[in-house]
């Protein structure tokens, strides 16, 4: 079925819908606006912020600093948290985090913070991280956690 219009686009059956070739444009605007290098920077910047702020927490980033991706951190609970719980606490308040697949599932969680992620919003997730670890009898500092992830911004 896709061989024709590989070998000749023209062939092409289809027409994308409207709304999404204008969310394209709107989000390819944000992305040139704010431009290419300084949202890299942005992501890079936030990236190593947010795993200091979780490292308050006990928690540790999977891969080492040098090698972790600027978007998006696969992140190690501390012994005794219960995966399932933890996420379900922070879905029940409006925060999707994704669980850690194959031998680190249940051992681990994924958290992204790319795009336009806002320091505002990463803070909320880590004062909602605290609350969910207390929530299971781990109580964290969520004050020291935010203190850390603005001091790894400035």
């Amino acid at each position: 079925m896709w061989q024709p219009v590989m070998e000749n686009p023209s062939k092409y059956f289809a027409t994308p819908a409207v709304n999404m070739v204008n969310a394209y444009e709107a989000g390819m605007k944000l992305v040139m606006d704010e431009g290419l290098d300084a949202r890299y920077a942005r992501h890079r910047k936030t990236a190593k912020a947010v795993r200091k702020a979780l490292a308050v927490y006990g928690m540790k980033a999977l891969a080492q600093e040098d090698h972790a991706a600027p978007t998006l951190s696969c992140i190690l609970y501390p012994q005794g948290m219960d995966d399932s719980s933890f996420r379900t606490f922070c879905a029940e308040r409006g925060m999707v985090i994704s669980g850690a697949l194959a031998s680190l599932a249940g051992k681990a969680f994924r958290l992204g913070h790319m795009g336009n992620t806002t320091p505002e919003m990463l803070e909320r997730a880590l004062v909602l991280m605290a609350e969910a670890m207390a929530a299971q009898g781990h109580p964290v500092s969520a004050e020291l956690a935010v203190k850390t992830f603005r001091a790894a911004l400035a």
